[in-house]
């Protein structure tokens, strides 16, 4: 249930914050609500950035970031979560007792390594992909009166877009000659 609350939360969080910052579109700060692990870190990799931030990197790098970032969050619940069985009632025996303490720890060396393993390789990935080159800062979009886009789409999602839209126009030019 914690799960859908926190999904729930932090969607909210990142409509508000959309509205705030002027997006042209509301798709990732959306489906937040439904999948917040994938899709607010893609949301906040590509937002508009406010006066004074500055993103570096470039948007493969911020996304996984992000989903490191998440991930820790996460699993850090996922441990606290864990531990509540252990607590017991009071009413059961000893043996039952060390029973719920065992299995919190084991479910706590398998929490850890998860994460671990997780949090690990994606940022593995995201150092390979990061382009140190690249440094945003704000403000960016709309915030910096910048209204001409291709699309409504923020971030990797407008680039893989746009992408697709040149290989697109290229193949109809080579068929036409």
């Amino acid at each position: 249930m914690w799960w859908l609350l926190l999904n729930v939360s932090l969607g909210i969080w990142a409509v508000i914050d959309a509205k705030k910052r002027q997006e042209k579109s509301m798709l990732f700060p959306g489906l937040s609500f439904f999948a917040a692990p994938i899709f607010l870190p893609a949301y906040i990799a590509g937002r508009n950035l406010k006066e004074g931030e500055v993103r570096k990197g470039g948007k493969a790098w911020n996304i996984l970031k992000n989903i490191a970032l998440f991930w820790t969050i996460m699993y850090a619940a996922f441990g606290i979560s864990s531990l509540f069985p252990a607590v017991g009632t009071g009413t059961a025996g000893e043996l039952q007792y060390a029973g719920a303490v065992t299995g919190a720890d084991l479910d706590m060396v398998f929490i850890v390594g998860q994460w671990f393993c997780g949090t690990i390789g994606v940022l593995l990935v995201g150092t390979f992909l990061k382009k140190s080159a690249v440094v945003e800062n704000g403000p960016t979009g709309t915030l910096a009166g910048h209204t001409d886009t291709d699309n409504d789409l923020p971030g990797f999602a407008s680039e893989v877009i746009n992408v697709t839209k040149k290989r697109i126009k290229n193949k109809i030019v080579f068929v036409i000659k």
